[in-house]
């Protein structure tokens, strides 16, 4: 299971996101075949990894904010971004 994405995956994703070629309402009901399927064009072979760990948090009793920490943390922005990391690590 991946931890994080390399670099262009996770900008390939943000980007995606932004510019709604990947809408969150689309992650919460898709398969798991049909959600790899949907993030292999910008995570490529990361997608079954990035899948599972979006399915995983679905579980959650608060479903959107679970799916919102996994996307922050898989791009890396947001508390996960290096700079916000660096500044917990101060604090």
């Amino acid at each position: 299971m991946i931890k994080c994405l390399p670099s262009y995956a996770a900008e390939e994703l943000k980007k995606a996101l932004k510019d709604k070629d990947i809408k969150i309402s689309d992650l919460l009901n898709l398969d798991h075949d049909k959600l790899t399927a949907k993030l292999e064009p910008y995570v490529g072979k990361n997608s079954v990894d990035v899948a599972t760990m979006i399915e995983e948090k679905l579980i959650l009793k608060n479903r959107l904010l679970g799916l919102k920490n996994v996307i922050s943390k898989l791009t890396q922005s947001g508390k996960y971004s290096p700079e916000a990391i660096e500044q917990a690590k101060e604090d």
